[in-house]
């Protein structure tokens, strides 16, 4: 029988059980990947706390600091053909907190997180300058260089050419998939239902009345595209990681998790493979990329 993996549209829900996933993981990244990213910047990197490795991370971008080379790479070449075309460019440095892996997969864990950030993506001051130079610095003849025309490719696809040169694009989107996957099974397992119900139960505890931690964090009460976050949303965030850590939530679930993604791992065997080769491949490409002299492919 012939299998698919499942399909970006079929993963909407998943945002409602893993609420920073990014994602981006693979691709949503921050402003100056894609011209397309918010302010705040990406909020799967530089998490504070962690969360357990789980069996699909030697497949990920994230592993062995892969995503943070290729933003480093990417910078690299873009500097050298805006140099190459007379362009002036000096983009805030890459952000080292994009050589962090993602930690809010279960939502706030943390005590230090909770406090500080609420249910907010924490901001990362180097992330935010390098973001706000991308959003609302650019002049026109710095985007026309970068973004370039059907005919004359810009600095930003000659970059990506580069660094995925001989990466099957069909591989982009793979672990990300297996992974929310993963994500969506676990949280409907007999044991991972019964922890949130616990989690709920000690929320109620503390006067917060949440069914799941995806509620509590979804409440539309968090404005979370503006900077300010209430005392409220810190309180409800507080108890929140206590009593993840009272209940084992997050052990639960990622060991639910492992186990799904141990499965998929199985079936998904030949495929994977092909994306850590890709990986493989990729990072080649990347560390030829910094270790030339000129910075160029």
């Amino acid at each position: 029988m012939k299998r698919h993996v499942l399909p970006v549209s079929a993963l909407r829900g998943v945002a409602l059980l893993s609420l920073f996933l990014s994602l981006a993981a693979c691709t949503a990244r921050t402003a100056d990947d894609d011209g397309d990213g918010g302010a705040r910047g990406n909020a799967a990197g530089g998490m504070p706390g962690t969360r357990p490795p789980l069996p699909l991370d030697p497949y990920s971008d994230q592993h062995d600091g892969l995503f943070h080379k290729t933003r480093l790479a990417d910078d690299r070449l873009v500097r050298a053909c805006m140099k190459q075309r007379g362009v002036p460019w000096n983009p805030p440095p890459v952000s080292r907190a994009d050589a962090d892996p993602p930690s809010r997969r279960y939502g706030v864990t943390e005590g230090a997180d909770a406090q500080k950030s609420g249910y907010h993506p924490p901001v990362d001051p180097a992330r935010e300058r390098r973001n706000r130079y991308f959003l609302h610095e650019l002049t026109a003849r710095q985007k026309a260089a970068l973004d370039g025309d059907k005919r004359h490719p810009g600095c930003r696809a000659r970059a990506t050419a580069a660094i995925h040169r001989g990466v099957p694009k069909k591989q982009t989107f793979l672990v990300f998939q297996l992974e929310a996957e993963a994500l969506k099974k676990s949280a409907r397992t007999p044991g991972v239902r019964a922890a949130k119900k616990a989690w709920s139960d000690c929320m109620r505890e503390r006067g917060h009345h949440y069914p799941t931690p995806e509620a509590a964090a979804l409440n539309k009460k968090w404005d979370l595209d503006s900077p300010r976050i209430s005392g409220r949303e810190r309180a409800v965030a507080l108890a929140d990681a206590a009593c993840k850590q009272k209940t084992s939530l997050v052990r639960t679930w990622s060991r639910a998790e492992a186990d799904v993604q141990r499965q998929l791992i199985r079936r998904y065997a030949t495929e994977l493979a092909a994306a850590r080769q890709a990986n493989e491949t990729r990072r080649a490409n990347v560390d030829r990329i910094l270790t030339d002299d000129h910075g160029q492919p």
